[in-house]
């Protein structure tokens, strides 16, 4: 991930990820807000059917730079099947982010 921050705490950027469909090394726009140590950003996926949030806090832990952050992604559910299968397309989990 790269990213670089306005004065008005707007930041945006580009995420390469390792997993899921897209190729290695893809690059995704990447926007979001930052407040203090406070950081939010999506990512949009919708090549692949879904989206991405992030939300957290950096840090420093032993003199390291860290972002610390819950993320949710949703994926597209079919009309038809959304009554039943809406809540399936909806994960979450969490990402640490060091800076290199």
């Amino acid at each position: 991930m790269t990213i670089t921050s306005s004065e008005k705490g707007i930041i945006r950027g580009y995420y390469h990820t390792a997993v899921g469909k897209p190729k290695s090394g893809e690059g995704f726009s990447l926007i979001g807000m930052v407040a203090g140590d406070q950081i939010t950003f999506n990512v949009d996926y919708s090549a692949y059917g879904s989206l991405t949030t992030w939300a957290g806090q950096h840090t420093i832990e032993d003199g390291k730079e860290k972002i610390i952050t819950m993320w949710y992604l949703t994926q597209n559910v079919k009309d038809a099947d959304e009554p039943k299968k809406l809540w399936r397309g909806i994960l979450s989990g969490s990402s640490v982010f060091h800076r290199i």
